[in-house]
Parts: C-alpha cells; sequence; structure tokens
C-alpha cells in the first residue's frame, strides 16, 4: 500500500515537473502578441499623425487664405493663395465654385478635374468639411476641405493623403503587413499591402491595431498576420523550451529523491479489517521441528 503512495506522488511530481515546457509556447504567445501589437500600434499613431499634420496644416492655410482676403478670384485672392502654396508643404491646389459644381477660379488658373470619393464629413470645433477626392492624375487619394463663403460659393483646397505612394506607408513594417485608412463612416479610403487581410471570417489570426487621426473623421487600420511575426521568435521559442526542459528534469531527480526518501504513512491492516475495508483469510503456521501450531497468517 505503501508503494501505491509513492507511485502517486512519482506520477503527479513528474506531471508538475513538466508543466512549464508546456506553458513555454502559450506563455511566449502572449508575449509575441503584446510586443507586436505595440509595434504596430506605434506605426499606425505616426500614419495617423502625419495625415493629422497634413489636414491641420491644410485647414490653417485655406483659413489664412480667406481671411486675407475679402472677396473671391481678385489679384489679391489669388496672391494670398499663391503665398499659401509657396509656405505649406502639403497644400497642392485650391478651387472657388458654387454648389451646383460650376467653377470660378483656382489657383493654377485652370480648370480643376476632380472627382469626390465620399460625401463631406463635418470635422469636430471647426466649420470646414472633409472629403476625400481624386485629383488629376494623382495615384493616391487626396484631402478636400471645403469652406462655406455665402449662401452660393466655396472655397476647397487640396492636399494629399499621403505624401508618397501609398505602398510607403509600409515603410519600416514588415512586409505582409497591410495598412487601411478609412472614414469615420466606414468608407474605405486607401488600402496598402493585401486587402484580403480585411476580409472577415478568416481562418489566419491577425493582429490588429486602430488609430485615429485627432479630431478628424479619418481612421489608420493596421494589421499582419500573427504567424508571421512569430516566426521571428522561433530561437527564443527553441531556447526557452531546452532550458524549461532542463530545469524540469533537475526538478524532477529532486521530487522523486524526495519521495523516495519521505516517510510516508504505513497502512492501518487492524483498521481496514475492523472497517470491512478488507476480508481477512487465517492460516496456520506450523513448527516444522516440532509439529506443533505455532500461530496463524493473515492473508488479505
Amino acid at each position: 500500500m505503501k508503494s501505491k503512495y509513492v507511485n502517486v506522488l512519482m506520477l503527479l511530481a513528474a506531471i508538475a515537473a513538466f508543466m512549464p515546457v508546456m506553458a513555454v509556447d502559450f506563455l511566449l504567445d502572449s508575449y509575441v502578441r503584446v510586443k507586436e501589437r505595440a509595434v504596430l500600434q506605434n506605426a499606425a499613431d505616426a500614419i495617423s499623425a502625419n495625415v493629422q499634420a497634413g489636414a491641420y496644416d491644410t485647414i490653417g492655410s485655406l483659413r489664412r487664405v480667406l481671411a486675407g482676403s475679402p472677396s473671391l478670384c481678385t489679384p489679391s485672392f489669388v496672391a494670398n493663395v499663391h503665398e499659401q502654396m509657396e509656405k505649406s508643404l502639403y497644400l497642392r491646389e485650391v478651387l472657388v465654385e458654387n454648389y451646383n459644381g460650376v467653377q470660378y477660379c483656382d489657383a493654377l488658373g485652370k480648370d480643376v478635374v476632380y472627382s469626390v470619393l465620399s460625401k463631406p464629413l463635418p470635422i469636430p470645433n471647426h466649420t470646414e468639411t472633409l472629403e476625400i477626392a481624386k485629383l488629376g492624375e494623382l495615384d493616391a487619394p487626396v484631402l478636400k476641405v471645403t469652406q462655406g463663403f455665402g449662401d452660393s460659393r466655396k472655397v476647397s483646397a487640396f492636399a494629399p493623403l499621403v505624401v508618397s505612394t501609398p505602398q510607403s506607408l509600409l515603410t519600416g513594417l514588415k512586409q505582409t503587413t497591410t495598412v487601411r485608412l478609412s472614414l469615420a463612416d466606414g468608407t474605405e479610403v486607401l488600402t496598402a499591402g493585401d486587402a484580403t487581410a480585411f476580409e472577415p471570417h478568416r481562418d489566419t489570426e491577425f493582429v490588429t491595431v486602430e488609430s485615429y487621426a485627432g479630431e478628424l473623421p479619418l481612421k489608420v487600420t493596421a494589421t499582419v498576420p500573427f504567424a508571421v511575426v512569430r516566426a521571428d521568435y522561433s530561437d527564443l521559442d527553441a531556447s526557452f523550451t531546452v532550458l524549461c526542459c532542463l530545469m524540469c528534469g533537475a526538478f524532477l531527480v529532486l521530487a522523486l529523491q524526495y519521495v523516495r526518501r519521505s516517510d510516508l504513512p504505513a497502512f492501518d491492516l487492524e483498521r481496514a479489517i475492523a472497517a470491512g475495508e478488507l476480508k481477512p483469510y487465517y492460516q496456520p503456521v506450523i513448527n516444522l521441528r516440532t509439529g506443533a501450531l505455532a500461530g496463524c497468517e493473515v492473508l488479505c
């Protein structure tokens, strides 16, 4: 019976010894998720900060043009527009038109070819509205910031959504990363990378973060397959697994030695018989020299 307790304790010691080995992958997966999400969040925040800077710079330029121009489409108005375009890193075009789309004048003295890709959205704490548009032959969409002027006219300023190409959003990120810019109403604006990463009901696990461009109704979403970032930690995984195996092996040896040397309680035969846990069988013991009855043995 004592050996039964020893076997149970040895089994428990073996299970406890190798539990850390089984937990290595779980703990490392959690660490990778937290770390890579932080890295991706920093990248998304940087992108949204750049978009926010361009939008606010455009809003400021448009306000300065209107503040310095008592009327529209005059030489002083055009001069103010040119001055702001020279000072701004983002302002590409300024257009005066009515609400029916009839153009009156612009910064470059030509018809502005553009198409609106979204409905106008208000900017909190601002009188301007924000739209996404395609300007001329530019591949990437642009921001269209519009300010009403009277009851019949409006002034719009155009600025690039991204300074370079859409793929520049992936600079410094893994090749399998996907970045998407969208409006607050869910309208997709721009996607850099594999657009299928945002499809619903996918079996692949992704690390995904979101960032908002301040008060602007613009959201940046970045995602990357978890398996890709997890593969970068394969060496660390192997190192931790080997280390845990060594530590668990040492713990198991010490535990087995302790169990073997421990003074486990002996089984109380009289109590077990009295409690009916065992049914005894009595066998007489005879002294072979004298032939006399020496006693009896209890067999269970």
